[in-house]
């Protein structure tokens, strides 16, 4: 073989070999290196619950905290954010250690906790402090995934929780998200940010949670129809039901189809009353508090109202009680919140007159109330497994500070109570 023939032969090959290795790359043989974007890590958390592999972004939440209603932004440390991890699994369990309470001195600030990709956290806000006019912010809990983009939920109601592991002291959750489950979808979602050359995890926004309307701010009343009112009082701070409060009786137009109406109204702006928020019992059992009307009465003929519950209150032999959950929504920020809720009637129609009271309590355990029949004004405590603050939920008390209790079979000490006649 002449030289130049060997110099042909030479370049033919080094083509082949070109096209060769073109094919293969676009049939996915081989790709080229990955590009290391990896941003150091702050300081870890002594108690971190990530793996900084030097492989994965991590670090700790950085966020704002906000009123839901005005916007206006916490700047003291009345707030506090309490962290719980998953586990590899994705299951909670508020009794294990994988969690921080740390007080919300500034916003937006580091939450400490390390947060390694991939990673789901509950997150609950609360706050020790009170509102303008008001009594208390109600918590919230939201779940979050340390992905960029992930969305972020707020978990208010026990039916976002599934159980999957339990026994007498302990209690494990998936949390569910799907359409049906009572999640919230915020609109926030998570994103990775460097702040002072250290990386962050941060919501798109500010988490919130909601203000509460004062006690002695709120007026109440039963009403037969839209124009006659049978009891009222003007100061929820004195819900302690007595004759004066009667204006009126009435004669019901139908044993089956009438109702009477149970009616609140609050003074002051940009408040709001019976936020449902999810806490945890001294074995890491999810429980659900929440605002519920009450109401009994002595003609024990009354059917269950459509959309309400039986309260099987044990020792209450001479009445029959019924409950609602009640969910209102909040006013608008410079806006004063009102609702009505239908009490509707079905009796015997003997032409008789009984007696109907009321009670109106937030921040019950729902669990409770089914199972027992029983209410309470009693704060709410987490036992310090997961929320280990002073005042634990940051709900210093139930606004109404009377509920039911008994005497002689009858129902005593209601926050209101009127008189109605069957008709005959």
């Amino acid at each position: 073989m002449t030289k130049g023939t060997r110099t042909i032969v030479l370049v033919l090959l080094v083509i082949g070999a070109a096209f060769v290795g073109a094919l293969m790359y676009g049939q996915g043989y081989f790709s080229p290196p990955e590009q290391n974007n990896v941003v150091p890590n702050p300081t870890p958390y002594n108690g971190n619950t990530g793996v900084n592999t030097g492989s994965e972004y991590s670090g700790p939440l950085y966020m704002s905290v906000t009123d839901a209603i005005t916007g206006g932004r916490f700047t003291t440390a009345t707030v506090q954010i309490n962290q719980l991890a998953a586990d590899g699994n994705g299951r909670f369990d508020a009794k294990g250690t994988s969690k921080l309470s740390l007080a919300q001195s500034a916003n937006p600030q580091s939450e400490s906790m390390i947060w390694t990709e991939g990673q789901s956290a509950l997150v609950t806000v609360t706050c020790t402090g009170n509102p303008t006019n008001g009594l208390d912010y109600y918590p919230v809990t939201y779940f979050m995934t340390f992905t960029q983009g992930s969305h972020i939920y707020a978990l208010p109601y026990k039916s976002c929780f599934t159980e999957v592991g339990a026994s007498d002291s302990s209690h494990q959750y998936t949390v569910n998200t799907n359409p049906g489950s009572g999640a919230v979808d915020t609109g926030l979602t998570m994103k990775k940010i460097t702040v002072s050359l250290a990386t962050y995890w941060a919501p798109s926004g500010d988490l919130s949670i909601f203000p509460r309307e004062q006690a002695n701010a709120v007026d109440m009343s039963l009403s037969h129809g839209i124009s006659t009112t049978l009891a009222s009082v003007a100061d929820a701070s004195t819900w302690v039901d007595t004759d004066a409060e009667i204006t009126a009786n009435c004669t019901l137009t139908s044993a089956t189809s009438d109702k009477l109406v149970f009616g609140a109204q609050y003074g002051d702006a940009s408040l709001g009353w019976g936020k449902h928020f999810i806490g945890f019992d001294s074995t890491g059992k999810v429980q659900e508090y929440g605002g519920i009307l009450v109401i009994s009465t002595t003609d024990t003929s009354m059917a269950c109202p459509a959309g309400w519950n039986v309260l099987n209150r044990v020792g209450l032999t001479n009445e029959v009680a019924f409950y609602k959950v009640l969910d209102k929504p909040f006013p608008a920020s410079g806006s004063t919140g009102s609702w009505t809720e239908d009490i509707p009637m079905n009796v015997a129609a003997d032409g008789a007159q009984y007696l109907m009271k009321a009670w109106l309590l937030d921040c019950q355990n729902l669990d409770t109330v089914a199972t027992l029949g029983t209410t309470t004004t009693s704060v709410p405590q987490a036992s310090g497994i997961y929320i280990d603050s002073t005042t634990d939920y940051g709900v210093g008390a139930v606004v109404q500070s009377i509920a039911m209790t008994l005497s002689s079979g009858y129902s005593a000490t209601p926050q209101l109570e009127a008189y109605f006649t069957t008709p005959s």
